[in-house]
């Protein structure tokens, strides 16, 4: 069977657009600024993927630019969840990021949050 050179451009066309190769995701954290008050930074998170085992001294407000949850993994194995809504910010205190934990995008889509952390 002969592949036409219109075929093959279409075929090559489809590939090129695929979600998995023409969008792919990497998980990554942007430091923004940082003064003796608050310390910025912007995580993309790809679905499926998750943090590295960190901690927080911290409180933080954080403001996703689209809805979605994060699941919390603590190193002792205790979950929980923080809900994000899109451009609303949700602060979390201190206390929450003490103990070592990691965290996971466990939906569909790439999260991309803002987190201000208050030193004060």
């Amino acid at each position: 069977m002969k592949t036409s050179p219109c075929s093959f451009s279409i075929i090559i066309l489809t590939l090129l657009t695929s979600p998995s190769i023409a969008q792919a995701c990497l998980t990554q954290r942007v430091q923004h600024f940082e003064n003796q008050n608050v310390k910025v930074w912007t995580y993309h998170i790809c679905p499926k993927e998750e943090l590295p085992f960190h901690t927080h001294q911290n409180p933080r407000v954080l403001i996703s630019t689209e809805d979605g949850e994060l699941d919390v993994i603590y190193k002792d194995g205790k979950k929980s969840k923080i809900i994000l809504k899109k451009n609303i910010p949700l602060y979390v205190d201190a206390k929450q990021g003490f103990a070592l934990h990691k965290d996971l995008n466990n939906g569909n889509h790439p999260i991309n949050v803002t987190v201000i952390e208050l030193k004060g």
